[in-house]
């Protein structure tokens, strides 16, 4: 059976497949591969391409964590932070300010480090997913001869199963 002489249900059918499939599979390549691959990258330029310095730097700062203690109140971390005063915001620091003079050691709740840490975690993701989009839509930008194609295919696809006595309902 010759798919150009199909009926127009198909096509339609096909047509629908074709454009979810395209969707489906861009929304994947922004949504996970992109945003992977990145922070693949990302540890490797960080670490020098080496195995061996990613795992040092976490030993490292799990060894900074446990020469802190323990928090006397359950549920919360000890953490190390500067206790020279904060500059005023959009204000251009002096060099001095820049670096520490004076660390302290306070106690804060898991949730709140938590919540600190996802932003961080989130801003990374999305920075990748809208750099993937927009890296996706350069390389392969939608097209109608693209969505004809993966339309014939599914055609010729369902083609083959009606004709080996297939039903689709």
């Amino acid at each position: 059976m010759d798919i150009t002489h199909q009926e127009p249900e198909a096509s339609k059918f096909a047509s629908a497949l074709a454009i979810a499939y395209m969707a489906i599979k861009q929304f994947f390549m922004v949504g996970l591969v992109v945003p992977a691959v990145g922070a693949a990258v990302f540890i490797c330029l960080t670490s020098g391409f080496s195995f061996t310095e990613a795992s040092r730097w976490l030993v490292e700062e799990q060894a900074a964590a446990q020469q802190l203690g323990a928090a006397t109140l359950p549920d919360h971390l000890l953490v190390k932070t500067c206790a020279t005063p904060l500059r005023e915001v959009g204000a251009v620091p002096p060099l001095k300010a820049v670096v520490c003079d004076e660390w302290i050691t306070t106690e804060i709740p898991v949730e709140a480090a938590a919540a600190t840490t996802a932003r961080g975690f989130a801003m990374f993701y999305l920075f990748f997913v809208l750099a993937g989009g927009i890296l996706v839509m350069l390389i392969s930008p939608p097209n109608s001869a693209r969505v004809r194609k993966h339309a014939l295919f599914l055609n010729s696809v369902i083609a083959r199963f009606d004709a080996k006595g297939g039903n689709r309902e």
